[in-house]
């Protein structure tokens, strides 16, 4: 009898999507399965980083997307710079199947003009 969870993602890629001229960057960036639902979490430092948002992307085989969601950091002390940057954490509320791939994008909160998705 086969496991129903072998058709799950154990190790889901993980693409970091950035310009060529961001300042920031993102440190131990992993996802988690657990029960129902998805979690990813890492950490992220560079200048002016609590005024954006993070989005998450979870993307099939296909290229079809499965789920999104947006996360804020929390805010870049002294404290947090010296352990590694700022922490996030993003939550997919659903357990991602074999060959998903995640996508992480920071983009600057503008208030002036809305923001271009660049995790698709």
């Amino acid at each position: 009898m086969q496991c129903a969870s072998s058709a799950l993602a154990k190790n889901v890629p993980i693409q970091i999507v950035k310009d060529v001229a961001a300042t920031w960057h993102f440190h131990n960036v992993r996802a988690t399965s657990k029960d129902v639902s998805t979690d990813i979490s890492g950490r992220i430092t560079g200048p002016n980083i609590s005024s954006g948002h993070i989005d998450v992307i979870a993307q099939g085989p296909d290229g079809n997307l499965i789920a999104r969601t947006t996360s804020k950091p929390a805010v870049l002390t002294y404290r947090s710079k010296r352990k590694g940057g700022a922490l996030f954490a993003a939550h997919l509320k659903q357990i991602l199947p074999a060959g998903t791939i995640i996508k992480v994008a920071f983009h600057q909160d503008d208030l002036g003009c809305q923001h271009q998705n660049k995790a698709q």
